[in-house]
Order: C-alpha cells, then sequence, then structure tokens
C-alpha cells in the first residue's frame, strides 16, 4: 500500500483540523463505550477521510450492532501498535463538544 499523508509526515491544516476531530470522536466512543451519539447524527464510516480512523470507527460500529454497548478492552487486540493507537486515541481525545464534531464529519462530505 502507498504511505498515507500521516505516514509522509505532511498534511495541510484542514486535513489536521479533520484528523483531529476524527480521533476525538472515536477516543470518545471508546471512553463511553457507545457510537449511539454519532449514530443519532447519521454518521457512516465515509465520513471519515483517513483509512485508519474509517477502519477504527467501522470495527466500533461492527461491535456496537453486535452487542450494544462496549468496553476499549473489547477492541485491544494483539496487534500492540493498534493497541497503543486505540490507547493514544482515549488518552488524547477532547471528549467535549461530540455532538458538534459528529456534525462536522457529516458536513465535510456534501
Amino acid at each position: 500500500n502507498p504511505p498515507t499523508q500521516i505516514q509522509r509526515g505532511y498534511m495541510t491544516d484542514k486535513e489536521t483540523n479533520q484528523l483531529s476531530i476524527e480521533r476525538d470522536v472515536l477516543g470518545t466512543m471508546l471512553i463511553n463505550g457507545s457510537i449511539s451519539q454519532a449514530l443519532l447524527r447519521n454518521v457512516i464510516a465515509k465520513d471519515f477521510k483517513f483509512n485508519d480512523t474509517r477502519t477504527i470507527f467501522s470495527f466500533l460500529r461492527d461491535i456496537s450492532d453486535r452487542r450494544g454497548k462496549f468496553q476499549a478492552s473489547d477492541v485491544l487486540g494483539s496487534n500492540i501498535e493498534q493497541n497503543r493507537n486505540i490507547l493514544h486515541l482515549m488518552n488524547e481525545c477532547l471528549t467535549s463538544n461530540l455532538d458538534v464534531k459528529c456534525i462536522f464529519l457529516t458536513e465535510e462530505k456534501q
């Protein structure tokens, strides 16, 4: 696979802002153990512009569809690097204004 913008080390200000919001939304979902607020705002996987965050959202959506609520430990697996990324999302996210951030994600695709 070709390297992403993140891996190449350059992103525009708009991309940086988008990624921050995507990470905040995912981190908050992990902390809350629910994606219900995102679903209320009709957030879908395509609203996530970055493959890594889109993959995590899709995984959380799948868990949520099967179990309803979940715990962050349900997401952690044997891949140490992936686990670091999940924990980083939870540690670094700004949990405020999740509703506004979800609206931003859905409006960016238009």
